[in-house]
């Protein structure tokens, strides 16, 4: 269209002013598409996952008291996953819990991929000492 105009009209300023306006365009629409990259380069928590909810979810689990370590990144575009520590009091129903888990992660939150490390209240609460060598 622009070479029409330059043409037929003799207007040299339509090619430059569309060209400008294509890269408008392309930067924009692009735009979306790198933010989504470096999120998942850097290993964000994806815009739409709000962590807070994913630690009450898992709370509400029967069996579950704490939560904590809690991490939440995209793998690829679709794909989240999650990792975290659960504190349970009943070590023999850690089956049933974490299928609890599994479910209400895949159902509220579309989180299909997850390491859940169960542990007892107790745990790493003893100091290990740690040798030094000199």
């Amino acid at each position: 269209l622009a070479g029409v105009a330059v043409v037929w009209k003799g207007w040299m300023w339509v090619d430059p002013s569309l060209s400008m306006i294509t890269a408008v365009l392309m930067v924009w629409s692009a735009w979306k598409l790198v933010q989504e990259a470096v999120q998942i380069l850097m290993e964000g928590v994806p815009s739409h996952v709000d962590v807070g909810k994913i630690r009450q979810a898992l709370l509400e689990v029967g069996g579950v008291s704490e939560v904590h370590d809690l991490h939440v990144w995209t793998l690829t575009s679709g794909f989240v996953a999650m990792s975290g520590h659960a504190v349970i009091s009943d070590v023999s129903r850690s089956r049933e819990i974490l299928e609890g888990a599994k479910a209400a992660l895949a159902e509220k939150f579309r989180i299909e991929h997850m390491t859940i490390q169960l542990e007892p209240p107790d745990f790493g609460k003893t100091e290990i000492p740690i040798k030094r060598f000199p």
